[in-house]
C-alpha cells in the first residue's frame, strides 16, 4: 500500500511456487531468511530424472500433439482424474483429535518457532488422505509430510528428532495401542527425543 493510493482488492487464490537454485542467487535454501523460507508450505527436493521410464514418459508427450479436452484428461484412475477427485474430498477429511494433539505436543516439545508449520502439516496431510481415498487423516499421513513440512524451518537434528519421535508413536499405534494413549506426557517417547523428558535439553 502506498500513500495516496487506492487498495485494490481481488478475490483470488493463488499459489507461489519458487525454486532455490545452489548455482544461482540467492544460494541454497540454507542461506535464504528463515523469516522468508517460512511463508513456503512445504519444501521439496527435486533431482534429475533417476529411472529410464521416467525420462520415457516424458518423452512420450509429442510436441505437436492437440491439446486434449479437459473431459478427455479426466477418466477414471489417471492421474489428473485423481487429482480432481482428491481436491473434491479434501476439504472432508477429518483431521482428528489425537493428530491436532500430537502436532501440538511437537510444535512445543521440539521448539518449532512457526505456527504456519502445524498448519501447512495439517493442510497437506488431509491432501494426502484425500489423494488415498480416504476421508480420514491417519499418523502415517503426518510422517510422510513432516519432512517436507519442517525441512526449511528448523535443523536437521531437530527433523530427525521430530521423525524418530512419530516413528516411534506409529510403532505403538500398529501394535495396537491408540496415538493418544501413548502422548501424554514423557513415556511415549523415545529416550532422548522429546525436549525435557530426560531432564535436559533437546
Amino acid at each position: 500500500e502506498e500513500a495516496g493510493l487506492p487498495v485494490v482488492s481481488l478475490p483470488l487464490e493463488t499459489g507461489v511456487w519458487a525454486a532455490s537454485n545452489p548455482d544461482e542467487d540467492p544460494g541454497p535454501l540454507e542461506d535464504v531468511r528463515r523469516q522468508l523460507s517460512d511463508r513456503f508450505d512445504l519444501s521439496v527436493e527435486m533431482g534429475r530424472a533417476c529411472e529410464p521410464g521416467m525420462v520415457r514418459r516424458i518423452l512420450e508427450c509429442d510436441d505437436f500433439d492437440v491439446p486434449r479436452a479437459a473431459s478427455d484428461s479426466l477418466s477414471a484412475g489417471c492421474w489428473p482424474g485423481r487429482m480432481a477427485a482428491a481436491a473434491l474430498l479434501a476439504p472432508r477429511v477429518l483431521f482428528p483429535d489425537e493428530m491436532v494433539e500430537l502436532l501440538a505436543n511437537i510444535y512445543v516439545d521440539f521448539d518449532i518457532e512457526s505456527i504456519r508449520a502445524m498448519e501447512a502439516a495439517r493442510t497437506v496431510a488431509r491432501c494426502r488422505a484425500a489423494l488415498a481415498g480416504r476421508s480420514r487423516v491417519a499418523i502415517e499421513d503426518l510422517r510422510a509430510v513432516l519432512p517436507m513440512v519442517l525441512r526449511h524451518r528448523v535443523e536437521v537434528a531437530t527433523l530427525a528428532n521430530v521423525l524418530r519421535y512419530v516413528d516411534a508413536l506409529q510403532e505403538k499405534s500398529a501394535s495396537g495401542r491408540s496415538v493418544g494413549a501413548v502422548m501424554p506426557g514423557c513415556g511415549g517417547a523415545p529416550q532422548g527425543t522429546r525436549p525435557g523428558c530426560d531432564g535436559g535439553g533437546g
